[in-house]
């Protein structure tokens, strides 16, 4: 909005003259700004509180996986029985960390040919 920042919104209608001006001290701006203080209080709130699961390991599917390398689900269950890529399962469901995904990529030397990542 213009000239929020100044503290001034100027709206105008057809013909020039001004429908409303905001100001500063306008008590709309005070919530505003106290409705924006508060909600800052408790984003600062929830990150001082934040306890990752899990160690804070971040996991992904296997399709989630398939997407980021660029292969299909059937190729990451290929890695996965090859041994090539380390998978955890939780409950029946088959998760790989994203940080195995890093080391995998740098660890093999991948060359990407067509929609297929080969292990060297």
């Amino acid at each position: 909005v213009q000239g929020l920042g100044c503290g001034r919104i100027d709206n105008r209608r057809k013909g020039g003259r001004v429908k409303e001006l905001i100001t500063a001290n306008d008590p709309r701006i005070a919530r505003f700004n106290a409705i924006a203080d508060d909600i800052t209080a408790k984003c600062q709130d929830l990150r001082e509180c934040y306890h990752p699961l899990l160690g804070g390991k971040r996991f992904m599917t296997d399709a989630q996986l398939a997407a980021k390398l660029g292969v299909s689900r059937r190729t990451t269950q290929d890695y996965r029985d090859k041994g090539y890529f380390p998978y955890y399962r939780i409950d029946g469901k088959i998760l790989y960390a994203e940080d195995d995904k890093q080391s995998f990529l740098s660890r093999t030397d991948c060359i990407k040919t067509g929609a297929k990542i080969t292990p060297r």
